[in-house]
């Protein structure tokens, strides 16, 4: 397998770990900060959507300084 191929196929792996990870880790992040705790249904998951791509944003940004 080409290299190229192959860090790809690690890639693609690693992208449906790390967001599954970061999704988790957004629970016990936001939790006691009360203005998001009454949040439910469709409002905690586009909240959690909306923190999901600024931490990506964040790991693009942190990509541009190596």
């Amino acid at each position: 397998m080409s290299k190229m191929k192959e860090i790809d196929r690690i890639a693609e792996y690693l992208h449906e770990v790390l967001l599954e990870q970061i999704r988790d880790s957004i629970d016990w992040a936001i939790d006691g900060v009360d203005e998001f705790e009454e949040l439910e249904g469709n409002d905690y998951e586009n909240l959690k959507d909306a923190i999901t791509k600024r931490t990506i944003e964040y790991m693009l940004n942190y990509h541009k300084e190596l």
